[in-house]
């Protein structure tokens, strides 16, 4: 009787040796020794199948922050904001105050439409109340004549401030404001 009941339990065995060999049949054999990053990254393709791998590529892509920035904004927004006929005095006047926090590159270009010179310069404010230069001078503009500003810095809020250079000589200006997120 020993001999028929060692009989199934070494079938048994069998069987379970065979189901193991076709599993590791299935995957392929991986080095033991890895001595590179190459080597390494061979290793983990050779465990998972490559529908695997895009579906996880595409994931690590969409997922980075360049990938988000693609997944929500197909296309960059622009912002055009035109200010015209604003007239200059004596004393300073500004455009109007405009929310820069969801624009990456935005520039201003202030044509002199009046008769006389004018003095003009951008402004930066993270709160809309302090406003400062932050190093950029003020410019004159002749007749007929454009300025184009590009900012080195940020803060939340940007305007122009603009003047008569000569007192008591008014001129007319336009302002645009353009910027893309």
């Amino acid at each position: 009787m020993r001999e028929s009941s060692a009989v199934p339990s070494v079938r048994h065995r069998t069987s379970t040796t065979a189901s193991a060999r076709r599993k590791l049949s299935v995957m392929p054999p991986v080095r033991e020794e890895s001595n590179t990053v190459r080597d390494d990254v061979n290793n983990l393709f050779l465990y998972y199948p490559p529908y695997l791998w895009w579906t996880l590529s595409v994931f690590l892509i969409v997922m980075s922050c360049g990938g988000l920035c693609l997944w929500w904004h197909h296309k960059p927004c622009f912002t055009s904001i035109v200010e015209r006929n604003l007239v200059t005095g004596d004393q300073e006047r500004y455009s109007k105050t405009t929310d820069i926090s969801r624009i990456r590159t935005f520039s201003f270009l202030v044509l002199n439409d009046g008769p006389n010179p004018v003095v003009v310069q951008p402004e930066l404010s993270p709160d809309g109340i302090t406003w400062g230069s932050f190093g950029e001078s003020e410019h004159v503009i002749e007749p007929g004549g454009r300025h184009l500003f590009v900012l080195q810095f940020f803060l939340r809020y940007a305007r122009i401030k603009f003047r008569n250079k000569v007192p008591g000589r008014d001129s007319v200006v336009t302002v645009w404001f353009q910027g893309q997120g």
